[in-house]
């Protein structure tokens, strides 16, 4: 009887090594932000940072979700699209075997939604005065840190959901060595019977 105990128990270790790494490898994700007035950027990956080159990735509007376009990923899993204003998207992939990852895009994430109006700019057909002129500088400015920020911060908000799903991974692993602990303490205690 011990003989088949011990037969179980590696086929347990085993079966428990495999299994979590074959499941997780194959969970897809995608990342998109908002960068400048119109654009998304994003890529496509798999749990544990590999990127899926192959899926297949459709824009499509938030609230009605008709698909607008199917972008192309580039060797890295990464793309790029030029929207035609600045709206509710959402972002969806799929690798045609099953997995499927989205994720939305606000309007209020492009950098033309938070700038000064246009009434305020000087275009009333006069010449512009020099508050006038101030204020359509600032409304440049406002647009161009806007951008610099979103450009600086999409990639940092893809480091975080990467070390979020790392933080998910060592869970998993944690919890697969407990586990193992109470397996070994159980069969420790069947060995004393």
């Amino acid at each position: 009887m011990t003989a088949r105990l011990k037969l179980t128990a590696k086929l347990f270790v085993v079966l428990c090594l495999i299994a979590p790494s074959v499941g997780y490898s194959h969970l897809l994700k995608v990342f998109a932000y908002a960068e400048g007035e119109s654009e998304i950027h994003g890529y496509v990956y798999f749990a544990g940072g590999g990127p899926a080159p192959g899926a297949k990735v459709v824009i499509n509007q938030a609230l009605s979700g008709e698909p607008l376009t199917q972008v192309e990923l580039n060797e890295a899993g990464e793309f790029v699209y030029q929207a035609d204003q600045a709206a509710d998207y959402e972002v969806v992939a799929n690798t045609g075997d099953g997995h499927l990852a989205t994720w939305n895009i606000n309007k209020s994430d492009f950098a033309g939604e938070h700038s000064v109006s246009s009434e305020s700019n000087g275009s009333s057909g006069s010449p512009p005065d020099s508050q006038a002129l101030e204020q359509i500088n600032n409304s440049d400015l406002a647009k161009l840190v806007e951008r610099a920020v979103a450009k600086q911060v999409g990639p940092l908000r893809a480091e975080l959901q990467a070390s979020e799903e790392r933080a998910r991974f060592s869970d998993i692993m944690g919890g697969i060595g407990f586990i193992f602990g109470l397996s070994g303490v159980l069969l420790w205690w069947r060995s004393k019977e």
